[in-house]
């Protein structure tokens, strides 16, 4: 019998060998095994990254990477070696831009930061797929709070998603309802979209009040009869403001665009923490509607 080496805690070096050493062998091997596999395939996630991952990459890089950049008055264009210093920015390096590999769970999407278009003082994400899937597109990037999306880099950019054709569907309705049973005073109006006379008047989607906001306008939920939830489809959550009865606003935003149709159905637009005022001037035309082209 061969003589038993004794390690600590007083294990045998057979014992620690096929009880601990081989099962980790044994799961290593099966995952380089389903990396080779990932690696031989084409696309581990199909025809595209989804957009829906888009969303959240760019989400959670804006609110952590490119803020922590911000707080430390890092002035674009970053360098890696500027960003990798940043543990926010070190949290996402897996899936930064120029990583190839191919991993279990991989959805695909590769981001970079580079200088905004629309801030001297700003950073523009870029989520692209991954250059080892062989794809070309599509290109989603956030930049002066507007997310817009486009096929491949010669394709023109279109806006990602628009509260817009919502509001002014709200407010077609919200008149339309009005006119057969008016309401008497302001507060009937708060929440006259989910009145009867509304479900009435439109059926192509109803509304519900969610919550009251601190000026006392009631949110408006748009929901779709079809239960359709994709980022790129015109619906979500809308502000009412009632000025007067007949007379009301409408408010809605996409990331840090806010928009406003005002009492008189005109559109507005600002970009960031501020809401649009009728003082501001009118959106793009590709915002009013994600099959228009942007311009550059």
């Amino acid at each position: 019998m061969p003589p038993t080496v004794t390690l600590w805690f007083g294990y045998p070096a057979r014992v620690l060998k096929w009880n601990v050493i081989e099962p980790m062998k044994r799961r290593s091997d099966a995952r380089k095994a389903r990396h080779q596999e990932l690696e031989r395939r084409p696309s581990p996630i199909g025809l595209q990254p989804p957009l829906w991952n888009a969303v959240t990459h760019i989400g959670r890089l804006d609110s952590g990477c490119v803020r922590a950049l911000r707080n430390r008055g890092v002035p674009p264009p970053v360098s890696e070696r500027e960003m990798w210093r940043v543990p926010a920015c070190t949290a996402e390096r897996r899936n930064a831009l120029g990583d190839q590999s191919i991993s279990e769970g991989d959805d695909g999407w590769r981001w970079s930061l580079v200088a905004s278009l629309a801030d001297s003082t700003g950073v523009r994400i870029i989520l692209q797929p991954n250059s080892a899937i062989k794809l070309h597109g599509p290109i989603v990037e956030l930049d002066g709070g507007w997310l817009r999306i486009r096929d491949h880099d010669k394709a023109p950019y279109h806006t990602f998603s628009t509260p817009i054709p919502m509001m002014r569907r709200l407010r077609e309705c919200l008149l339309l309802a009005a006119s057969k049973e008016p309401p008497a005073n302001i507060p009937q109006w708060q929440f006259f979209p989910q009145s009867r006379a509304m479900r009435r008047a439109c059926t192509d989607f109803t509304a519900t009040s969610t919550r009251v906001t601190e000026a006392g306008d009631p949110n408006v939920l748009i929901t779709l009869p079809n239960g359709i939830s994709s980022p790129r489809f015109e619906h979500g959550e809308l502000t009412l403001r009632v000025l007067a009865p007949g007379r009301f606003e409408i408010r809605g935003r996409a990331w840090e665009r806010r928009y406003l149709l005002d009492a008189d159905g005109k559109l507005h637009v600002s970009t960031g923490r501020r809401g649009a005022q009728v003082s501001d001037g009118a959106p793009s035309a590709c915002e009013l509607d994600i099959r228009t082209p942007c311009g550059a």
